[in-house]
């Protein structure tokens, strides 16, 4: 069974509209596998957003930008 923890952080506190974001990710593995994330999605009350461009393996016991 995998098991991990998904860390964000956004740079700011709150955004106005039309403003980017910037947020960063962390994925850590607490199992024993390795896992593979190929999709990651942020589901908002005003739309979802799909980072495409966020994907990667983490191995057991590691913690991943």
């Amino acid at each position: 069974m995998a098991n991990w923890i998904i860390r964000w952080n956004f740079n700011k506190a709150s955004y106005s509209p039309g403003e980017a974001a910037l947020v960063s990710f962390w994925m850590e593995n607490t199992g024993e596998n390795p896992l593979y994330l190929s999709n990651l999605e942020l589901i908002f009350d005003f739309g979802t957003y799909n980072l495409e461009s966020i994907s990667g393996m983490v191995l057991p016991r590691e913690n991943n930008f």
